[in-house]
């Protein structure tokens, strides 16, 4: 897992690369990304892509921990997710 992050202030970005095994067995490259203030982090994604080579969205979560958005299959936009409060 490579680890990057960007600090300003008090502002961390994370950005995360590991794979996963989907449920078609299919092994698949994938990232997360955290924005964190003073307190919790506010957004957090996994995705990557499906056998067929689409982008695949797994989970986006808010900071409370609840879900955002569930999986779904895009052809271009993998997530886009709002930091701004």
């Amino acid at each position: 897992m490579a680890l990057n992050h960007i600090h300003s202030r008090s502002l961390m970005l994370y950005l995360s690369e590991f794979q996963i095994k989907l449920s078609n067995q299919y092994i698949t490259p994938a990232f997360s990304l955290a924005l964190c203030t003073e307190s919790a982090p506010s957004h957090f994604l996994i995705a990557g892509r499906n056998s067929s080579g689409k982008s695949l969205l797994i989970s986006a979560l808010a900071g409370s921990g609840k879900v955002a958005s569930g999986s779904r299959e895009c052809t271009s936009v993998v997530a886009e997710v709002s930091v701004f409060k």
